[in-house]
């Protein structure tokens, strides 16, 4: 190779090392965190184009959403909470100082998202989310009622943009599977029968009845029943149906669940087949005033015969 040729790769190479710190530098100029310090979110607000007014409140340990108070889905509080207590900028790209400049950067009242996170009553961040940048994890934003507009990162719009329903927890149900002592199955035409468990560990005794207290003579697959009760300790949704919301359907299963000297009861109801492309429930939980929807695939699993539990 010749040495001017060799000249000349070396000093493209060292330009381009320059060009790279040059970037880092005026990047670490630029970057800027806004981390929260002081106090401990309790309580979050949220107006988004969509709905105003979405409230997120922690009380006795548990997170709530919306006026009716339904229990939050503790993963999404937790991501609301971590975007709010440290907030990466890249850069200053503006100031709010005129209607123009906030339509520029959707920061106008009808296309912003205002998140505000409180602790103990107190104000702790406010943040204006306006439209997304370039890159769907940037967005430009405001903070903390300042002027100046951000090139922020983190996904924010994504997490903040959002409505009551999707931050309600999709669990319905939620029981030990030691605490189960029986399960009772209730078809529509009536026919009865109980899967049961005495004891622990080793000596555990399982049966089952019908509705006339009748033992089923065949042994019992302990290993099979015991993977049912863990099975129907435990329910979750896709979809919860609002208050006003009243399905109409046909009773399909009653389950009586026994627990921790309790009583949980489960109905589900087969939605008229007109109304879907696959077969839908809805369901009432005793432990719930609410409503619920559940696809075929988890109705499926809370529905046994007695010969499916024989050795």
């Amino acid at each position: 190779m010749k040495t001017r040729k060799l000249v000349l790769i070396i000093a493209d190479i060292v330009l381009l090392a320059v060009c790279i710190v040059q970037g880092v530098l005026a990047l670490r100029e630029t970057t800027k965190y806004f981390e929260l310090k002081d106090g401990v979110i309790d309580e979050i607000l949220i107006d988004t184009p969509e709905e105003k007014g979405i409230t997120v409140i922690k009380e006795n340990g548990q997170w709530y959403v919306g006026k009716q108070k339904y229990e939050a889905n503790q993963s999404t509080v937790d991501s609301f909470i971590s975007a709010m207590s440290s907030i990466r900028v890249l850069d200053k790209v503006g100031s709010t100082g005129n209607e123009a400049v906030l339509e520029r950067y959707e920061l106008n009242d009808l296309k912003k998202t205002t998140v505000t996170a409180k602790g103990g009553g107190k104000v702790l961040r406010t943040i204006e989310i306006g439209k997304k940048a370039m890159s769907d994890t940037q967005a430009y934003i405001t903070v903390d009622g300042g002027k100046d507009i951000y090139l922020a990162t983190g996904n924010l719009p994504y997490i903040f943009d959002t409505i009551t329903s999707a931050i309600r927890t999709e669990i319905v149900m939620q029981l030990e599977p030691a605490d189960i002592t029986s399960v009772t199955t209730i078809k529509p035409d009536g026919e009865t029968w109980t899967l049961s468990r005495m004891g622990n560990g080793e000596d555990v005794v399982w049966n089952i009845t019908d509705a006339a207290g009748t033992a089923e003579t065949f042994e019992i697959d302990s290993e099979a029943a015991s993977t049912w009760f863990s099975v129907v300790s435990f329910l979750n949704t896709k979809k919860w149906y609002e208050d006003y919301e009243k399905p109409e359907g046909t009773l399909a299963l009653t389950l009586k669940i026994e627990h921790a000297f309790q009583t949980a009861v489960l109905e589900f109801y087969a939605l008229p087949e007109d109304d879907q492309s696959q077969q839908e429930y809805y369901g009432k939980y005793s432990g719930s005033p609410y409503l619920f929807q559940v696809h075929k695939s988890t109705f499926d699993k809370f529905v046994k015969e007695t010969g499916d539990f024989a050795k």
